[in-house]
């Protein structure tokens, strides 16, 4: 009985501090990564294509209209697609299984609606405080044409190999991207975007 009572006394505090620290992230605003990836528009089975995205660690805090140093970073999400023959609506679908996932810097965890699909990244903050990064390498295990495509991060990659979706046009979504994931289709413009890189495997 008195460890339930304990439990029941305690509870209250654990939510009011819960509370407290959702209302201090609120009003915080992140800036979005930069996205590096090997610079090749193909590779090989057993290839590892590396990704690498950083982001500044200073937040700017609402609340106080300045900047602050962040405790820790927001999550880079994104998807990892194969090209495929085009349908009336997508042009690609989940991919995730088709590369062996090399953790060199941060980890990751999945989106329950489509683990095939998407991944978030999560960081590291630098040795000197200024910056959060994260290093994931893909080894290819099956060839063809792929994508990732980020959420919100910027690619930085000067080329970015958008030739290899005009092999890929989708009938009723002219110069955009269809991703079907697990079923789900969305569409991104590609004029409208930096946040896809292309490549293939063979």
């Amino acid at each position: 009985m008195k460890k339930i009572f304990k439990i029941i006394l305690f509870t209250p505090f654990l939510l009011a501090m819960q509370c407290d620290d959702d209302s201090t992230e609120s009003t915080l605003i992140f800036n979005d990564y930069n996205v590096y990836i090997t610079p090749q528009s193909s590779f090989s089975v057993n290839d590892t294509i590396w990704l690498e995205g950083i982001v500044s660690s200073k937040a700017y805090d609402l609340a106080i209209n300045d900047s602050i140093i962040a405790n820790r970073s927001t999550g880079d999400t994104f998807s990892i697609m194969k090209f495929i023959e085009p349908t009336q609506s997508s042009n690609c679908k989940d991919a995730i299984d088709k590369f062996e996932l090399i953790y060199n810097i941060g980890l990751s965890t999945f989106l329950p609606i489509c683990e095939n699909a998407q991944m978030t990244l999560h960081s590291e903050i630098s040795n000197d405080n200024l910056s959060y990064k994260y290093k994931i390498g893909l080894k290819a295990l099956d060839p063809g044409d792929y994508v990732v495509s980020w959420q919100n991060s910027i690619v930085k990659n000067e080329n970015r190999n958008e030739y290899i979706i005009e092999n890929y046009p989708i009938e009723h979504h002219a110069n955009q991207i269809g991703y079907n994931k697990c079923g789900n289709v969305s569409w991104r413009f590609l004029n409208e975007s930096d946040k896809e890189y292309y490549f293939s495997i063979e």
